[in-house]
């Protein structure tokens, strides 16, 4: 009876010690680093692409990439994708030039309306661990995706000013996958930018959902 017990206690430690590696390994899978950005500027007509100044900006922002990845490897671009022939490519092409330098493709699969999906899978995708992660997408879905990796409680992420085109969202991620700094920076690429001496970071608080106040 007593060589029973040990046995049932090795097993049972044998499970836990699996389920915690299994688990363990699941939450340190996340990026280290995502690059949130509006994509790049659009024409006052209803063309589903770039203006001349939003080409333009697509060409230079490789180093913008460089400069504030920190040291980390770029593991992916993200762009919000086309549904179909009518929708807008902007954002894959505000992303082209960087990605073809950085040799890496742009993925697409993820259209409008899917931001949250696309942050929910980078949180679990073990290829990009401890990597920075490059998003462009609309700005209706910029600040909902920001929240979705643990910003919450920040004004000015609540909802992208339709009118910017020249800055992105560096967010930071802890082992957890949730944001513990998150900074707000002007691009300084093009000549023009608005308010591009302007930069701010704000460290966020381990329980940042007592701030979160209706941007849920």
């Amino acid at each position: 009876m007593f060589k029973v017990f040990i046995t049932v206690v090795i097993l049972f430690r044998y499970v836990c010690a699996s389920l915690i590696f299994l688990f363990g390994a699941a939450a340190h899978a996340q990026p280290k680093l995502i690059i949130l950005l509006r994509h790049a500027e659009e024409p006052s007509s209803s063309s589903v692409h770039l203006s001349h100044r939003g080409f333009k900006r697509a060409k230079v922002i490789s180093h913008f990439f460089r400069q504030h990845a920190g040291g980390l490897e770029i593991g992916g671009f993200y762009a919000q994708g086309a549904k179909n022939h009518s929708s807008s490519k902007r954002s894959i092409e505000t992303l082209e030039p960087a990605a073809k330098e950085f040799n890496l493709k742009i993925e697409t699969d993820y259209k409008k309306g899917d931001g949250l999906k696309l942050a929910e899978d980078l949180l679990k995708d073990k290829s990009l661990k401890g990597k920075a992660v490059v998003i462009a997408w609309g700005s209706d879905e910029v600040g909902p995706i920001a929240r979705k990796f643990g910003v919450k409680f920040i004004t000015t992420a609540l909802n992208w000013d339709k009118s910017i085109y020249n800055r992105a969202w560096l967010i930071q991620l802890d082992d957890t996958g949730k944001a513990f700094q998150f900074s707000d920076v002007a691009q300084h690429l093009l000549k023009g930018d608005k308010d591009s001496s302007t930069n701010s970071t704000v460290i966020v608080p381990p329980c940042d959902d007592a701030f979160s106040g209706n941007s849920r």
